[in-house]
């Protein structure tokens, strides 16, 4: 992938083992400047690949739950680079804070899970705002389906997803993206720790995520896919011109998806843009929708878009778009960003279409919001 993410200086809290090190490594392989936000110096064989593959890569360690240790970090970084790109909130444990805990372990719970995601966006947010920069926060699947026995942690994700919509609002008109990735079950260090608290390990895990096979699920290989295919998607959504919108979850769901109005197996959403006030362009422009380019309409099938309708009214277009239930929106964004005849058919478009007045700067299509369905009537 090219994302455009040369010289950006990223911080990745967490950023020295498992998840948080396969972003750093993939930041680095864009030409990215990761700067690794940890309690815990990184392994040595690590951190000399990322200073192979980007050299200026900084560490600072940190202890999140400490606000001044996170104020020096945030300092620290201004200091040497003079300019903060993006923000990945990543750190945290999942640490079997349940029901019986108590008050004070679920409280520490949520200083270690969420309360740190918080601090770092309002440290950054200043230079995130001066750079139009991004926030991806790191949420988890438990956010959404619960897990037993971790009351913490899954409170913690909840809010993390629901902070990410809320900062989406909060910074859109300063063209600060905020969007979240919910993972499924990756083999980290601290993941295996857990699962080795367990009298039966194996069972537990396979009780968890059933999807994947115990080999699989132990392989060394398919371990570092799961962990490269969550840092992919966070490199596409920090990438500064994605069309990503900011608010979403990925790829858990597709926000603003609408999947009680599809048909079964499908989810739609609705996006708005607007069209540059020329009767002659406008002309132009629905000419070349009533037969799109072939490799278009075959690279949008390809990745799971089994509908698309456009309606203008004036120079205002509307949307629908009905996509599988496995749609992945990152992956579709990285696609697209990696496929030539796309990029040729989006910087036509570009001399037709004009950015309506609640479109972040450097975005297109903006999804629209529902706010009534006969259905929930």
């Amino acid at each position: 992938m090219d994302l455009y993410l040369q010289d950006k200086v990223v911080l990745v809290t967490g950023g020295g083992a498992g998840i948080g090190a396969a972003i750093s490594h993939v930041l680095a392989e864009e030409g990215a400047i990761p700067v690794l936000v940890t309690n815990a110096a990184p392994e040595a064989a690590l951190l000399a690949d990322l200073q192979r593959l980007q050299p200026r890569t900084e560490v600072i360690l940190t202890e999140l739950c400490d606000e001044a240790a996170c104020r020096r970090a945030v300092s620290q970084t201004l200091a040497t680079f003079g300019r903060i790109d993006g923000l990945v909130n990543n750190a945290g444990v999942n640490d079997g804070v349940g029901l019986e805990a108590g008050r004070e372990a679920f409280v520490g719970s949520l200083e270690k899970n969420l309360v740190h995601y918080y601090l770092m966006a309002h440290l950054c947010q200043a230079a995130l705002r001066e750079s139009r920069g991004a926030i991806v926060n790191i949420a988890s699947k438990t956010a959404l389906s619960g897990q037993g026995g971790t009351s913490g942690y899954t409170a913690a994700k909840g809010a993390v997803l629901a902070l990410t919509r809320e900062w989406a609002v909060s910074l859109r008109h300063d063209g600060v993206r905020v969007n979240a990735v919910v993972p499924a079950e990756v083999i980290t260090p601290q993941y295996q720790r857990w699962l080795n608290t367990f009298a039966e390990p194996q069972r537990q895990m396979e009780k968890n995520h059933r999807a994947h096979s115990a080999r699989a699920a132990h392989d060394h290989a398919a371990r570092n896919r799961r962990y490269r295919g969550v840092s992919a998607v966070v490199a596409v959504i920090a990438y500064h011109r994605a069309v990503a919108v900011g608010g979403r979850r990925l790829p858990a769901s597709r926000s603003g998806a609408d999947v009680s109005g599809a048909a079964a197996g499908r989810r739609r959403f609705c996006q708005a843009l607007d069209l540059i006030d020329s009767p002659a362009l406008i002309a132009e422009y629905q000419q070349r929708h009533q037969r799109i380019w072939p490799g278009i309409a075959a690279h949008l099938r390809e990745h799971g878009i089994l509908d698309m309708e456009i309606y203008r009214l004036g120079t205002r277009l509307f949307m629908i778009v009905e996509v599988s239930a496995d749609f992945d929106a990152a992956r579709f964004d990285a696609a697209s960003l990696n496929n030539p005849e796309v990029q040729r058919w989006e910087a036509l478009m570009w001399h037709y279409q004009a950015a309506t007045p609640w479109t972040p700067q450097g975005e297109k299509w903006v999804e629209m919001a529902r706010i009534f369905s006969l259905q929930q009537q």
